[in-house]
């Protein structure tokens, strides 16, 4: 993945395993504003991102289509947000 800084040097790191942010640029994931994580279009997406960073998660049928936000906490954990949509019942 390449990288470049303010001063427009370009990095690459080798052999060196994904963080968070490599992993979900790499996997499609948007940057959320004020450190607010990583947007995905669907838990589908975030999920393979949590499988690149070593991690499984099973993510129900009925929101893996919904967008998604993976976000890292101070002490380490993965916060995953699937966004809540509302029911629709059928009449």
């Amino acid at each position: 993945m390449w990288e470049q800084d303010g001063n427009g040097w370009t990095n690459c790191e080798f052999n060196k395993l994904p963080d968070l942010k490599m992993a979900s640029k790499a996997g499609g994931g948007l940057e959320a504003p004020n450190n607010g994580g990583y947007v995905f279009r669907t838990a589908k997406d975030a999920a393979s991102v949590v499988e690149v960073l070593g991690q499984r998660v099973k993510i129900p049928e009925e929101l893996e289509e919904r967008e998604t936000r993976l976000k890292a906490q101070k002490d380490g954990r993965l916060v995953i947000s699937v966004v809540k949509e509302p029911r629709r019942d059928c009449a």
